[in-house]
């Protein structure tokens, strides 16, 4: 019998994942309450289980992150305003571990840098915040603070990849801009058109996100480890 690879397990969850995941935006598109259930609680667990395999030393603190999104997103499925907010809390939690891992992956772009990559992110808050502050309310101070971790994690994305342009710096820019714009999605669904469209297309962006963002921190821990062991030797 042929032996089974690591790399052939890892496939195994990401179909999984992709599988789980499209099950979940069909979920949200039709508001299909079983089906969101049957689906989304299983998402970040095969992306956790995933990520384990994948890194040659899981780190913990991207782990504790991941469980932060998911009780995050089981508050989410019942898209009441009290379980929304509740969920937003701990979202934000997510957002800080996120943030202090890139920090530990990265070498800090100098604040320059980053002050001027999260310029983009942060005009962009500033005028979803100018145009639905009344209609946000009492979730106004929750959104901005949610605004400034983003838009800080954009600028050290933006930052890190002017300097430099490899692959990871890539995938972290690429999944961090999916997560902006999920955000915008969702204050245009929660507070102007409740469509069933922008659901899903924020859901698919997330999904995609969080795996790229989880191939980011696999490919950086390798990169360092490499660097690591040439410098030693």
């Amino acid at each position: 019998m042929e032996k089974i690879t690591r790399s052939a397990v890892v496939n195994f969850f990401v179909v999984a994942y992709a599988v789980v995941s499209s099950i979940e935006i069909a979920g949200e598109y039709f508001y299909d309450q079983p089906l969101i259930w049957a689906s989304k609680p299983f998402m970040n667990p095969l992306l956790a289980i995933m990520y384990w395999l994948s890194s040659k030393k899981a780190n913990f603190v991207f782990l504790l992150a991941l469980a932060f999104s998911w009780i995050a997103n089981l508050f989410f499925i019942s898209r009441s305003l009290d379980s929304i907010a509740l969920g937003a809390y701990v979202f934000l939690a997510y957002r800080v571990l996120i943030i202090y891992v890139v920090l530990r992956l990265i070498a800090f772009p100098g604040w320059i840098p980053v002050v001027l990559g999260s310029l983009p992110f942060v005009f962009i808050y500033m005028y979803v915040i100018n145009v639905s502050h009344e209609e946000i309310g009492d979730g106004l101070y929750m959104f901005i603070m949610q605004g400034l971790f983003i838009s800080f994690l954009g600028g050290l994305s933006v930052g890190n990849y002017i300097l430099r342009s490899d692959g990871a710096s890539t995938l972290l820019l690429i999944s961090t801009m999916m997560f902006a714009f999920t955000q915008f999605l969702f204050v245009i669904r929660l507070y102007y058109l409740n469509l069933s469209v922008f659901q899903s297309l924020a859901m698919a962006l997330f999904a995609l996100g969080q795996f790229i963002l989880c191939k980011f921190v696999v490919m950086a821990e390798s990169d360092n480890s490499h660097s690591r062991s040439i410098v030693v030797d």
